[in-house]
């Protein structure tokens, strides 16, 4: 199964429309996805409305690179899970900044 990104990016803009205030994609594949252009412009587009995305990272596992859209997107807020239940890493990225936990 899979959805087109322009079908999700719709959505996007619907749930935008009818006023939410955050939008929540857990979307992966086992090895990342494309970077999909109309997904992200969507994103931008809600951010610029005030709209908080919280996009997965991935949902591959430990399986390296996998980072895609829409998690990649600059105005998403990108999560994922970590190696160890429990284990949080002492640091997060924010577009390209690494901040170290105090």
């Amino acid at each position: 199964g899979g959805c087109p990104g322009m079908s999700i990016a719709m959505g996007i803009e619907y749930a935008v429309e009818n006023g939410v205030s955050i939008i929540n994609l857990s979307l992966g594949s086992d090895y990342g996805q494309a970077f999909d252009d109309e997904l992200v412009l969507a994103i931008d587009a809600a951010s610029a409305m005030g709209v908080l995305t919280i996009a997965s990272a991935a949902n591959c596992g430990d399986n390296p690179y996998c980072t895609g859209t829409p998690g990649a997107a600059v105005s998403a807020m990108s999560v994922a899970q970590t190696t160890v239940p429990g284990d949080f890493l002492p640091f997060v990225i924010v577009e390209s900044s690494k901040y170290e936990a105090s």
